[in-house]
């Protein structure tokens, strides 16, 4: 019997070890495979569990260490990765150890675990997902096991945060671990991380939500904790920051709203404290400095024609003033003038000058282009078309050739072109067709052959158009090329008659034409080709002659671009519109000039066609 551990089939001579992870008992025919989480050595009897840290499935084998990431216990099938929020950091583990507190695994088979990131934490051990921080909370480093309270004058609005907000100017938060920051009222401040608001200082004010207070402009005022300011009142005034509104001394005013009481200005008074406005002083009056309480009134020689003036007014040039206290300066009449201010009387103009009306402080010569023969005028004469003065002229210059005026010039300028003038007086006269004029010409000059005028008053003459020409001079248009000729270029005085081998059949033509092949034209001026004769050929465009078929050719057609050659049997002599027949006894190759004698011992009837052998029994002489 075999041994444990042993085993053996029917006549056998010995027993065979039991292989690894296999066992028998005394006398077994085969080993039987240990169970699941056990194994064995060669030759074993029994099977025993896998340590912890190996594991094995169902069949012979060892059992296997488990690797980093997972683990078994005692007897294990296999082994099993590390749970979420557990790790196995080393080979052949028997257990998967929690993660830290602070720290995560959010998979299966870690083998390690990661520390929570700023705004997370894990404030227990074996966690496989970290915590956002709290509304008004935050963690501002990695491993966190729990978060913290943001302090008065900050906030966190969300979860999550690696650090808390400061309140903006303007705002404030009064409390630990808040999650919104609260807005200043009306007539309060607050600056950056504030936790309350202050109030506004009198002469100041501010919206809600201010980071600080505004001063009041000037001219406004405000009690401590105001979010408007308001104007003085009229009368009195105040200027920039706190303050009260301050009342006018007599000589001074203020509107509603002022920031300081106003002096009255030259011209001006006021005779009362508290003044809300100034006076003006009434006309005939004058107040020179400001501060004023009363006006003053005007002295000789001078006037004040309106209210609010500061001083008294001398009469002008051109005017002049009798009497003192008077409101109003009387002007010179037309033909009169007066040079200086203050004037009492006016000065008659001198001959050759003018005033042309009340108020004149000068006499003035005639414009360029007038004149004047008398003294004491009021006006001077143009100078007639055709001439021109300088200033002060007593009379007009007649233009040169060339050139002309308008009436009342001061100088004569170039006829424009497409008009011309001689000496003299007069204007510029537009040239007719068929004549042209540039600027400054003194006569109209007729157009050139081979150019034309077409209209009144022409700068220039223009070329004829290729396909016209014109053979004179004054031409108005230009006249289309007549048949057989052409113009191929612009201003031609004749059209050019068309070359051999070519030939024009429209009027007005810039270019001639090449005969087609089959036709030809021998002289110049062809209106049309002549088409080539029965027995002659034009072989290429543009010919000037025909050409003769040579003998032993032929053409049949008229227009022929070609000749054919003639048949064998038949002949032609240069210039043929047929092939002649031999005679009998005769015959030729193809394109013969003529035909020769059959040879001996072979002959042809007359007609075409080559001379035949004579058969057996029969013969021919040549």
């Amino acid at each position: 019997r075999c041994n444990p551990g042993e085993f053996s089939t029917g006549a056998s001579v010995k027993c065979s070890l039991c292989e690894p992870g296999t066992s028998s008992k005394a006398g077994s025919p085969s080993c039987t495979p240990c169970p699941v989480g056990e194994s064995s050595q060669a030759g074993s009897s029994v099977c025993k569990k896998c340590p912890a840290g190996r594991a094995k499935g169902a069949g012979p084998g060892e059992c296997i260490q488990c690797k980093q990431g997972s683990y078994a216990e005692s007897g294990a099938s296999e082994c099993s990765s590390a749970k979420p929020g557990h790790f196995v950091e080393s080979d052949g583990a028997s257990r998967q150890e929690q993660c830290p507190a602070g720290s995560h695994a959010s998979g299966s088979g870690n083998t390690a675990c990661a520390p929570c990131q700023a705004g997370k934490f894990a404030s227990n051990k074996g966690m496989a997902d970290c915590v956002r921080a709290r509304r008004g909370h935050y963690v501002d480093a990695e491993g966190a096991t729990k978060d913290t309270a943001c302090e008065p004058g900050e906030y966190a609005f969300g979860e999550g945060f690696s650090g808390c907000l400061a309140a903006n100017a303007g705002y404030f938060v009064d409390e630990k671990g808040a999650d919104h920051q609260t807005r200043c009222n009306p007539g309060e401040f607050s600056t950056g991380a504030s936790v309350k608001c202050s109030l506004c200082e009198p002469g100041t004010s501010s919206k809600a939500g201010s980071p600080s207070c505004t001063p009041c402009p000037v001219g406004e005022s405000s009690q401590a904790g105001s979010s408007v300011c308001k104007k003085c009142p009229a009368g009195r005034a105040k200027g920039a920051g706190p303050g009260e509104c301050i009342q006018c001394k007599q000589g001074s005013y203020a509107e509603s709203g002022a920031s300081e009481c106003s002096s009255a200005k030259p011209g001006h008074f006021v005779e009362s404290d508290g003044a809300a406005r100034q006076e003006r002083c009434p006309a005939g009056k004058q107040a020179s400095g400001s501060g004023n309480t009363e006006c003053a009134p005007c002295g000789a020689g001078k006037f004040a024609s309106t209210k609010g003036q500061a001083d008294c007014v001398e009469a002008r040039k051109g005017h002049y003033v009798k009497d003192e206290g008077v409101m109003e300066e009387t002007a010179c009449e037309a033909g009169t003038y007066a040079s200086a201010e203050g004037s009492r009387e006016c000065i008659v103009a001198n001959a050759g000058y003018f005033v042309p009306g009340k108020g004149a402080d000068h006499q003035t010569g005639c414009n360029p282009g007038e004149f004047s023969a008398a003294a004491a005028s009021d006006e001077c004469s143009k100078c007639p078309v055709g001439t021109f003065s300088s200033e002060g002229s007593p009379s007009c210059t007649p233009c040169d050739a060339g050139e002309s005026s308008d009436e009342g010039s001061s100088s004569c300028d170039e006829c424009p072109a497409g008009r011309a003038k001689g000496a003299g007086e007069g204007e510029c006269e537009e040239c007719m067709k068929g004549s042209y004029a540039e600027k400054g010409a003194s006569e109209c000059l007729s157009a050139e052959p081979g150019y034309f005028v077409d209209s009144d008053g022409a700068a220039r003459e223009d070329e004829c158009l290729a396909g016209k020409h014109a053979s004179g001079s004054g031409n108005t248009e230009c006249a289309p090329c007549e048949l057989g000729k052409f113009a191929a270029r612009m201003g031609m005085t004749d059209c050019e008659a068309a070359t051999q081998g070519h030939y024009v059949d429209l009027y007005g033509s810039d270019s001639e034409t090449a005969c087609e092949a089959g036709t030809y034209a021998s002289g110049e001026g062809s209106r049309e080709c002549t088409v080539a004769n029965a027995g002659y050929y034009v072989a290429e465009k543009g010919e000037d002659k025909q050409t003769p078929c040579d003998a032993g050719e032929f053409s049949a057609d008229a227009a022929s671009e070609k000749c054919s050659i003639c048949p064998a049997g038949t002949f032609s002599s240069e210039g043929s519109p047929s092939c002649t027949p031999c005679d009998a006894g005769e015959s030729s190759d193809e394109g013969s000039s003529s035909c020769e004698e059959c040879p001996a011992g072979r002959a042809k009837g007359a007609g075409e066609g080559e001379c035949e052998e004579c058969m057996k029994g029969s013969y021919a002489e040549k």
